[in-house]
């Protein structure tokens, strides 16, 4: 730590999913935390670490689950400690990238799909840094990171390629639709996650699968929905017909 903790109002501390390495809030933690620091006050976990974010406000480093626990009790200061910021970083790589090296080494450690993105991330903002400076900042083997660095300098795999041509063609409608919904299902599961959503306290599951659905069918969007809508429908429908709950 580079300072004494002090405390910091927390409408100055600024939480960005976009320099976080989670997925999403894990909100028993957030229960958990929650519980610690009202049977011990502010100093019952250890300060949350923070950046000057060069416009009036912090970013958090390290500590996002101790935030929301923290806004969940209605406190208005956490206890913090600022880093100071290193030459040639902004305040949105440096919050990442202490962010990627605490989790990736802390008691919940980053998934393997956290720790890949963060792989993937770094390789590309610094392209120059070393296999084995990346693996140790994202708590991976040095192998991991030159297997991804392949990957990207590569391009896509003729079989994957193959594969969009023509593979599709093969699968069965039931299986297809079995994968169409393995994937809503992940999207399912992270409803709800993420920091705007937390403080929000609402679900933006629908804005985000509007948003998808622009993204890929521009105009056609809304009625590729309104198909999909028909179809869940249906679904409904046969399942209540039959008793399944």
């Amino acid at each position: 730590m580079s300072q004494q903790p002090q405390l910091v109002s927390l409408e100055l501390i600024r939480l960005d999913e976009e320099v976080w390495p989670r997925s999403g809030f894990d909100h028993d933690r957030v229960d958990d935390f929650a519980g610690l620091f009202e049977a011990g006050g502010l100093e019952a976990l250890p300060p949350v670490v923070i950046v000057h974010d060069g416009a009036g406000q912090y970013l958090v480093c390290d500590g996002h689950h101790r935030v929301a626990a923290l806004y969940q009790l209605g406190c208005e200061a956490a206890l913090t400690v600022t880093q100071p910021l290193p030459d040639g970083r902004s305040p949105e790589q440096f919050a990442f990238e202490y962010g990627v090296e605490t989790a990736a080494h802390a008691a919940k450690p980053l998934s393997r799909t956290e720790r890949n993105a963060a792989v993937d991330r770094l390789l590309g903002e610094h392209p120059d840094w070393s296999d084995r400076a990346i693996a140790q900042l994202c708590g991976v083997s040095h192998q991991t990171v030159g297997r991804r660095r392949a990957k990207r300098s590569n391009g896509p795999d003729p079989a994957d390629i193959a594969n969009l041509a023509g593979g599709f063609r093969q699968v069965s409608e039931l299986e297809a639709a079995g994968r169409l919904f393995r994937a809503l299902e992940k999207v399912r599961e992270a409803r709800g996650l993420g920091i705007g959503d937390f403080f929000a306290g609402r679900d933006r599951t629908g804005e985000r699968l509007a948003s998808v659905l622009a993204d890929a069918f521009g105009d056609s969007a809304l009625q590729r929905a309104r198909e999909y809508e028909t179809w869940i429908a249906s679904a409904i429908a046969g399942l209540s017909n039959s008793g399944t709950e």
